[in-house]
């Protein structure tokens, strides 16, 4: 609906204000918010634009000694009421090319608990092992992720119940 609303077409950074704006206003005086990535994805220029609330952007590119993981890093500041919350998001233009991945995530694989010690997942575990998916099909992702996932849980010693929403988005540019 901010999109819509809109006489022209919103940067990302954009977006995210307005979206903190209405949330708090229905938050009232109370401090929460939510993290959230968006992007704007031109097919024909391969331009995305990408702004963040405590979530990063990941993209993957095929260079001559193998992948580059380029870690785009979210503005610190959730959508919603927060103590700082008068900064702006920062928006950054991403120029794509063939054969990129982009990877969006919320926390909760990260932050799921599980393996042999109880610990929580981490993004740089995530980050290797979405470094290990680009020499298979991007339609594959999806199938290891979610089994690396149920390992992650439920191990020999336990079962840890899922914590968190898990969103994993991954797109391939051809």
């Amino acid at each position: 609906d901010i999109v819509n609303r809109s006489d022209r077409l919103l940067a990302t950074n954009e977006v995210l204000a307005t979206l903190r704006s209405y949330i708090k206003l229905a938050l009232k005086d109370k401090q929460d918010g939510m993290d959230m990535a968006l992007i704007l994805y031109d097919k024909k220029t391969r331009i995305l634009e990408y702004s963040g609330a405590n979530r990063p952007l990941l993209l993957y590119r095929k260079e001559e000694k193998g992948y580059k993981l380029y870690e785009y890093k979210p503005t610190p500041l959730p959508v919603g009421r927060h103590p700082r919350d008068m900064r702006p998001y920062k928006s950054k233009k991403i120029e794509l090319q063939e054969g990129d991945v982009i990877y969006l995530f919320s926390d909760g694989f990260v932050d799921q608990m599980g393996g042999p010690e109880g610990d929580k997942y981490m993004k740089k575990r995530l980050k290797e092992l979405l470094m290990e998916l680009q020499t298979i099909p991007i339609e594959q992702h999806y199938s290891v992720l979610e089994r690396e996932l149920q390992q992650w849980m439920y191990t020999e010693e336990k079962e840890y119940k899922q914590i968190d929403d898990v969103l994993v988005f991954g797109m391939k540019i051809s």
